[in-house]
């Protein structure tokens, strides 16, 4: 593309989903959202799609968070949780490869 990025389409087989779905029921209590395709201009087809790896996002927005807008904002609560999240995701990939 001479403009923005190429469209991407993960891999949802590979250890690190399965590490981050298990983390995201023990953590956060929820089951993981899958989303295979990336849009918008994340650059994952630079990143990982040229080398056929797998990507997972732990996101920590609420309904109010207003996502990429002027007055964009987290909750603390969920800034934290994510972080414990992402540890517990680092761990449990580091147990599965």
């Amino acid at each position: 593309a001479k403009e923005g990025t190429r469209p991407y389409r993960g891999r949802i087989d590979d250890p690190l989903v399965r590490a981050a779905q298990a983390v995201a029921e023990e953590e956060i209590g929820k089951p993981a959202l899958l989303i295979p395709s990336s849009g918008g201009t994340s650059p994952m087809w630079q990143v990982c799609g040229k080398r056929s790896l797998a990507n997972v996002t732990l996101g920590m927005g609420h309904p109010g968070s207003g996502a990429h807008a002027p007055n964009e904002n987290i909750l603390l609560a969920n800034y934290w949780k994510a972080l414990r999240a992402t540890v517990a995701l680092f761990r449990r990939y580091a147990e599965q490869v």
